[in-house]
């Protein structure tokens, strides 16, 4: 009886739970010096300034916010925008949106975007992989091919402040800036959001490891 020792190399994707790892930014965060008479000179394409100081007395509502898609065909794996269908009692509400994940932490970095290093509010989760395999696996075969994975990500306001988001100066079309205020949600996109910094950077890489087996002939000539 020849004996054969084959070395299998299995790749462990999921995490215990069948949940997928990831990290994501959020949003830019604008420096200081662009705020001029508590007016944001630097603004993303909604009109919206994010200062550190303000993100970070509101960034632990990351944690446990939810991540999201809409999806448009049957198979789930298809995305479209946020899901939402309105606003009710002064909350935004998404109905055609499907919960795939929730952030653990969030905070604000620096990280390089093509070749220029922006300061960024990053939040750090897991994707529900048992549940939303085909959509994860097609996300990340597009990050592998080297496409970005554009976000968007949804604040509004505090129970006290009536569920009104509270702006420095007031609401104003370009450079408002948020000042009291919650993250309540990121949804994953199929265009290009008002921050184009808002990407999926990180879908947990392949964490491979060596298995040594004792086979006899028979059993490696039939595998």
């Amino acid at each position: 009886m020849v004996r054969v020792t084959q070395i299998f190399e299995l790749s462990k994707k999921a995490t215990k739970n069948g949940m997928r790892k990831f990290k994501a930014v959020l949003h830019e965060v604008h420096p200081d010096d662009s705020v001029v008479n508590k007016t944001g000179t630097k603004y993303n394409l909604n009109g919206i300034t994010w200062i550190e100081q303000y993100c970070q007395d509101n960034i632990a509502s990351i944690k446990n916010m939810s991540v999201t898609v809409e999806f448009i065909d049957d198979d789930r794996v298809e995305i479209l925008g946020h899901g939402e269908t309105g606003i009710e009692d002064g909350v935004p509400v998404y109905n055609n949106a499907t919960v795939v994940g929730h952030f653990t932490n969030g905070y604000i970095t620096d990280m390089e975007f093509n070749g220029e290093t922006s300061r960024v509010c990053v939040g750090e989760g897991f994707f529900d992989y048992m549940r939303y395999k085909p959509f994860i696996d097609n996300i990340e075969q597009r990050l592998n091919n080297g496409e970005a994975i554009f976000g968007s990500v949804e604040i509004m306001g505090k129970p006290e402040n009536d569920n009104k988001i509270i702006y420095l100066d007031g609401w104003k079309p370009e450079g408002r800036i948020v000042y009291d205020f919650q993250y309540s949600g990121w949804s994953i996109l199929a265009i290009k959001p008002a921050d184009d910094k808002s990407t999926l950077v990180e879908l947990n890489k392949n964490q491979n490891k060596e298995v040594k087996v004792d086979m006899d002939e028979k059993v490696l000539k039939d595998i």
